[in-house]
C-alpha cells in the first residue's frame, strides 16, 4: 500500500484510522507506517488515530481528520467488515469520499466534456470492466453498485494462509 500510494499515485500525506479489534490490524499498520515513512519522510504522516470495530462510531475521529491544517492526500482504513464498513459510510457521508468514487466521477466527467449531471451519469452507465483501483467496474442504469467485481479466493491450512486459488467473478446477479 505504502509503496503504491507513493510510486504509482505520487501522494506524500497520509492518514491512519486503525481497528483495533484484532492484532493482525495493528501489525499492518506498523509495517505501513515504517515504510511510509522510509518512502514520504518523517512529515508524511498527517496524524493516526484508532477505533474499535465493536462500535465503530468515529465522530470524534473525523473531527480530528476534518480538523487538519494540511488534509491528508489518502487515508489509510485498517478494519474488516462489520466495523470498518460503518467507518467507510461514516467517512463518506462526512464528506471524506473514497478514492475510487473520486476515480470513476472523474473519468466520467472527463468522457462528457462538462459537469452537467445527466452528461456525468451517462457516462458512467457505460462503464463496463472499466479498470478502476477497486478493480473490473461494471455500471448500468439499473446497477450502481458492482456486485460483479472479481474476487480473490484464497486458501488457508492449519490457521496459516497458503496460496490464491482463484479469481472469480459472477455470472450472473440474481433478479
Amino acid at each position: 500500500m505504502a509503496e503504491w500510494a507513493s510510486k504509482v499515485k505520487g501522494w506524500k500525506n497520509a492518514y491512519v484510522l486503525m481497528d483495533t479489534t484484532i492484532a493482525f490490524d495493528a501489525t499492518w499498520v506498523h509495517f505501513f507506517k515504517r515504510r511510509w515513512a522510509e518512502l514520504a519522510g518523517a512529515g508524511g504522516l498527517a496524524g493516526e488515530d484508532t477505533f474499535g470495530g465493536e462500535d465503530p462510531q468515529i465522530a470524534s475521529q473525523i473531527t480530528r481528520i476534518k480538523a487538519l491544517p494540511a488534509k491528508p492526500d489518502f487515508i489509510v482504513l485498517c478494519s474488516f467488515p462489520p466495523g470498518g464498513v460503518s467507518a467507510l459510510r461514516q467517512l463518506r457521508a462526512a464528506g471524506i469520499t473514497g478514492y475510487c468514487v473520486i476515480e470513476a466521477w472523474s473519468r466520467a466527467v472527463e468522457r462528457a466534456g462538462k459537469l452537467d449531471t445527466d452528461a456525468v451519469r451517462g457516462e458512467l452507465q457505460k462503464f463496463k470492466d472499466e479498470p478502476l483501483l477497486a478493480g473490473p467496474t461494471i455500471i448500468t442504469e439499473d446497477v450502481h453498485i458492482n456486485m460483479q467485481r472479481d474476487l480473490l479466493l484464497m486458501s488457508a491450512e492449519n490457521g496459516k494462509q497458503d496460496n490464491i486459488v482463484q479469481v472469480v467473478r459472477a455470472e450472473a446477479m440474481p433478479k
